[in-house]
């Protein structure tokens, strides 16, 4: 009545059992422009009410406030408060989750609008227009700038744009509902702007310390965006502890005007018996998002070297090609004296596998470049090793090898000859 409207709501269904309030205002015709609401959720399963998405799954209890000033997706104003989250999982081997307190405000802003979330597992701010469209528009823009041979000169933007910036806390929300197995110990920060008409991007991350899938360990990852018309500098780093190594990566790529260069560096950094560079240049064709056109990655392998146990081996010149279904070898070798490494081949389902030739190769060496030292292989390989995807898509490992003097743990066993498998699963 009189343009205002108010509901009250009180559920003891077993699959949803809360009260709640609602309370708005309306126009002439009945459409809200306000709504302020409150809920206090004991128990609600959605699986009870054919709800079966995974995010959904299990038993919900919270508490929820918001008061929203404006329903206008493009322009938000107000203000949502969830607190008490509890989810009891149905899924097997998924704990329980628990969210303390979560807070999302947005605020009018000369730029579009502000938003500003805060939480036990994240805290983010936006600021520009919000409009899913427009910003899927500008990331094309951009790719198209930095993909795409352009003879214009890049001039200064004073394009408007958007920025973000995010701190994350927590991963166990990533693990409950996307199940990604990723622990942080201590926050990341994230942070980022693009310019509407993707005349400029700029993209900083920092993780001090990430554990992927319960054992893959990385420390200091950092990583470094900036653009300016068709012109791209981007500068990566990692660290991978091992057990009787520690290895510094770094990644250094430039874009102009469609044409990508770039540098990849390693170097254990205890003992210096690992180093070395791969460089590249070619193409990169980045289609325009949701097109369903693919990705192509096109570089050429440039002659460098790297070093392992005090040897030089010479990188030959090549060529790699990637896909979002294939990855393709065209003579990318590798050689020490009478040593010699050629890979060639495709990896796809279904295809014949990228083929990797040896020729007198220290199988030792290339054991050291795994990090596996619980046990010591010593001679010299010739022969064949074929990568493919078995018909899980995973990767299958078929070796086909000859070793004269063969030595194991420092024991020479005599000839071998080696035929055998390695699956993902680890076994032979």
């Amino acid at each position: 009545t009189n343009g205002l409207a108010d509901l009250k709501l009180d559920s003891r269904n077993p699959g949803a059992d809360f009260t709640g309030q609602l309370s708005g205002r309306l126009t002439p015709n009945g459409r809200p422009t306000t709504v302020d609401l409150q809920f206090d959720i004991r128990h609600f399963t959605p699986a009870q009410f054919g709800l079966h998405d995974q995010a959904l799954a299990g038993t919900f209890g919270a508490q929820l406030k918001a008061s929203l000033h404006s329903l206008d997706l493009k322009h938000p104003l107000g203000e949502i408060v969830l607190s008490n989250l509890n989810i009891s999982s149905e899924r097997r081997n998924t704990t329980a989750y628990h969210l303390n307190h979560l807070q999302l405000t947005a605020q009018a802003h000369p730029k579009g609008s502000h938003l500003r979330l805060q939480s036990d597992f994240a805290d983010a701010a936006f600021t520009g227009k919000f409009d899913p469209a427009l910003l899927k528009q500008s990331l094309n823009h951009w790719l198209q700038k930095v993909a795409a041979p352009s003879s214009a000169s890049a001039a200064p933007s004073l394009s408007a744009g958007t920025s973000f910036a995010l701190t994350l806390k927590r991963t166990d929300v990533l693990r409950h509902f996307l199940n990604v197995d990723a622990h942080l110990s201590q926050p990341v920060e994230i942070n980022g702007s693009l310019a509407t008409d993707g005349s400029y991007l700029r993209l900083s991350a920092d993780i001090p310390e990430v554990i992927l899938d319960g054992d893959t360990r990385l420390l200091d990852l950092s990583l470094s965006a900036r653009s300016n018309g068709s012109h791209l500098d981007l500068l990566a780093k990692a660290r991978k502890p091992m057990r009787n190594a520690d290895l510094q990566i770094e990644l250094h790529s430039t874009a102009d005007n469609g044409l990508w260069n770039n540098n990849l560096q390693w170097d254990e950094r205890r003992t210096h018996n690992f180093y070395g560079q791969v460089n590249t240049t070619g193409r990169l064709h980045l289609p325009a998002l949701g097109s369903g056109r693919r990705v192509l990655f096109d570089f050429d392998v440039l002659p460098t070297a790297f070093h392992i146990n005090g040897n030089t081996w010479d990188i030959e010149p090549g060529n790699i090609a990637l896909t979002d279904r294939e990855f393709t070898f065209r003579h990318v070798a590798l050689r020490h004296a009478d040593q010699h490494l050629a890979i060639h081949g495709t990896y796809t389902k279904g295809g014949e596998g990228i083929a990797i030739d040896l020729q007198k190769v220290d199988v030792g060496s290339l054991l050291a470049l795994t990090g596996l030292e619980v046990v010591r292989f010593a001679g010299n390989a010739s022969g064949r090793a074929i990568v493919k995807p078995d018909e899980h898509n995973k990767p299958r490992l078929s070796a086909f090898l000859d070793i004269p003097g063969f030595r194991f743990n420092d024991t020479h066993l005599g000839h071998a000859r080696i035929r055998g498998a390695f699956e993902t699963d680890d076994q032979t």
